[in-house]
């Protein structure tokens, strides 16, 4: 079974026969109408091209009511295209024709539904649910569903800065084209422009995308977040990185902090609290457990990150590379020194 959504003008057409600018014949009835008109636009969606034989046998009606069907549905704005190839006739619609809407399989809904409920915007997200529920009012859901959902499930935030990028990110990520920001360097303290191809977008949160800055000639991480503004750059070829280089530079990312290193990095945390750091882990760690009842944990690059997590865990942590312990001490003296034992 399929479900569709679909526009104005054929949701139109589907439940009332009528069409945008008159009426199909009235001879084939409403009823008749809603079904076939219905079973044509589906068979268009997941065939692009049908002899009109095969689709009258498709729609289950006679050839000339299904040509007459056609002809109504290209009258009222439908792109179908019309070929003969004596004996057969052939109807077709463009590759990317789908009428204000999209087609997806029933299974499928509670995916979509979930995805929904993860829009941070209550405006987008109840006009979503209300359109995904619409179809489920009836089959033990109440009408009220949507503004239920809305309410009861709380998605993370997003900034006024990310609503306005990622849309951009996303639409560079699926038609290969370079961005160009204007980008503020939390680390530097200083606004600049740049274009950057993007690879990978991790939508946090935090929100950081991964991408190949034009101006260094190589991966950076961006905080979406501190992006200003983000506009397709035409101006600019697309750089794309190898998929493998884009995972490596991930991996070398703890918590998103690369230092372009690969140096592995290591400490051992009790059992006390091992549990709690294994679902705490920033992102780019591991843990594996040791026959001592503790676990190690490990990371490639991001020295910074590592020492300050183990700082963290005070006693119950101990680091074993040699530059995790030492800047674990110094930044352990550094706190020590920052607040004085009262007199």
């Amino acid at each position: 079974m399929r479900v569709a959504c679909l526009g104005p003008g054929l949701l139109s057409w589907a439940w009332t026969g009528v069409h945008v600018h008159g009426r199909l014949s009235s001879e084939m009835g409403a009823r008749g109408n809603y079904e076939t008109v219905v079973l044509v636009i589906q068979a268009f969606v997941e065939q692009r091209t049908w002899r009109q034989a095969e689709l009258a046998r498709r729609a289950e009606v006679e050839p000339r009511r299904i040509r007459r069907v056609l002809e109504e549905l290209q009258r009222s704005g439908m792109p179908l295209e019309r070929e003969e190839e004596h004996p057969h006739v052939y109807w077709s619609v463009p590759p990317s024709w789908f009428p204000g809407g999209v087609l997806f399989k029933a299974e499928d809904w509670q995916v979509l539904l979930e995805a929904a409920l993860r829009i941070s915007s209550l405006e987008k997200r109840a006009k979503l649910l209300s359109a995904l529920l619409a179809g489920r009012v009836g089959r033990g859901l109440p009408a009220e569903g949507a503004a239920r959902l809305n309410a009861g499930v709380v998605a993370l935030p997003m900034s006024p800065e990310e609503e306005q990028a990622i849309p951009t990110i996303q639409e560079a990520i699926a038609s290969g084209r370079a961005v160009r920001i204007r980008y503020f360097s939390a680390s530097r303290g200083e606004l600049s422009a740049r274009t950057v191809s993007p690879s990978r977008l991790l939508l946090g949160p935090p929100c950081r995308l991964a991408a190949f800055c034009h101006r260094n000639e190589g991966l950076r991480w961006f905080r979406v977040e501190d992006i200003q503004r983000a506009e397709i750059d035409e101006t600019q070829s697309y750089r794309e990185c190898p998929a493998l280089e884009v995972d490596a530079f991930l991996a070398e990312s703890p918590d998103g902090f690369h230092d372009a290193s690969s140096e592995r990095h290591t400490f051992l945390v009790s059992p006390t609290i091992k549990s709690w750091v294994r679902r705490n882990l920033p992102s780019g760690m591991t843990a594996e457990d040791l026959p001592s009842g503790e676990i190690r944990v490990s990371a490639r690059g991001g020295l910074i990150v590592v020492a300050r997590f183990v700082v963290g865990l005070g006693q119950e942590a101990r680091a074993e590379s040699p530059r995790v312990a030492e800047l674990v001490r110094q930044l352990a003296q550094g706190a020590l020194q920052s607040h004085p034992s009262p007199l």
